[in-house]
């Protein structure tokens, strides 16, 4: 009996739709000398309170995939309007110091003038040569590391986000879709309400 009640809760558009059109005709047929005037005030009241419930429905949708509502987006049209607003100037920074990717090594060259003392000094060069590209190597594993940290940081906010952006989209497809199909159905029976009475 409890999954019987949740499946009929489940369709609460049908239910409140009928309770609506059931209120309609227990008032017409209490009062049937006004019912031109009821079906006036009824047909009027369900297109007015159906557009209301699209609106806020669309509105809700709005606000939970762009965190915006429709009364700010109309605020910052207003407010964008060139009778009232000044145009905004464009502001340009421009940054001074520059940093340099590549390090100042000086190096100090000897002049040998006997065998011994070039092979030594050559030696000495190649020496510093591999300690130049050992530093430069550990530089580079370092700022590899460095950028594979930042990928997988980003990786793990873009992950969160798509599901940050799925939940939104199953939230917004489950609830706004029940008030539109009543404000539809109500702003539908008003409109009928309104034409064939």
């Amino acid at each position: 009996m409890r999954r019987f009640y949740h499946w009929c809760r489940r369709a609460w558009p049908l239910w409140a739709s009928l309770m609506v059109i059931a209120a309609h005709l227990t008032v017409v047929s209490t009062f049937p000398q006004q019912s031109y005037e009821i079906n006036g005030a009824f047909s009027i009241a369900m297109q007015v309170i159906g557009g209301l419930l699209v609106l806020y429905s669309i509105d809700s949708t709005l606000g939970l995939v762009r965190e915006e509502s429709i009364f700010r987006v109309i605020t910052k049209w207003l407010q964008d309007c060139p009778i009232w607003s000044k145009p905004k100037g464009v502001e340009v920074s421009v940054s001074s110091a520059a940093s340099a990717s590549a390090s100042f090594n000086p190096r100090v060259k000897t002049v040998a003038s006997s065998l011994p003392d070039r092979v030594t000094e050559l030696e000495r060069q190649v020496e510093e040569v591999y300690r130049e590209m050992d530093r430069k190597t550990q530089a580079l594993k370092e700022s590899i590391s460095e950028a594979k940290g930042q990928l997988s940081a980003r990786i793990g906010g873009a992950e969160s986000a798509i599901r940050g952006v799925e939940k939104k989209l199953d939230t917004t497809m489950l609830s706004g879709i029940k008030q539109q199909v009543f404000g539809v159905v109500i702003a539908i029976y008003g409109a009928g309400l309104g034409y064939f009475s």
